[in-house]
């Protein structure tokens, strides 16, 4: 089932308790949204198994009102229009694996260097899948967090997203 992100909140939370979903795929400000409207409503999904966000920032209130609300888990994906899928949270921790089989991904400082496990830089990609327009080297305007992670996957990691720088001008 598929309904538009921009229709009502109290009309998506009718829409759902009439499909009764597993899981609810969205962004994380409508899941968050979605989250206070039942808990202040007291609404349930008594089928739902988790909550994927996706397409922003998943901020920690908005993934505690998720599972304060329902009760389950919230897992992130993070991609981009541009890039497409680039990091899933790991289901072991909190971590992100980079989906090195769809993109080549760098964390760099401002320095240009690849970032250690801990600090923060640039995220740049290079999607291996894009054959009309290829990006080379494409700086996402994303700082993140260079992570590892102990699960045994043996995929590049990020440790967190921190979102996106704007373009800004400084003037005099």
């Amino acid at each position: 089932h598929m309904l538009h992100v921009s229709t009502k909140t109290h009309e998506q939370v009718e829409w759902l308790e009439r499909v009764a979903p597993d899981y609810i795929l969205t962004l994380p400000a409508n899941a968050q949204a979605l989250a206070h409207y039942c808990l202040e409503n007291g609404i349930k999904f008594p089928n739902l198994k988790q909550i994927a966000t996706f397409s922003d920032l998943l901020r920690p209130e908005a993934r505690a009102a998720c599972e304060k609300a329902w009760g389950v888990p919230v897992v992130d994906i993070y991609s981009s229009a541009e890039i497409g899928y680039i990091a899933m949270q790991c289901p072991d921790s909190a971590n992100y694996h980079l989906q090195a089989e769809s993109a080549y991904v760098e964390i760099l400082s401002d320095a240009g260097r690849p970032c250690e496990p801990g600090e923060v830089g640039r995220v740049i990609a290079t999607p291996l899948h894009n054959f009309a327009m290829p990006l080379l080297r494409y700086h996402s305007g994303d700082l993140a967090e260079a992570g590892e992670c102990d699960c045994g996957r043996g995929l590049p990691a990020i440790r967190r997203i921190m979102g996106r720088t704007r373009s800004t001008v400084i003037l005099p």
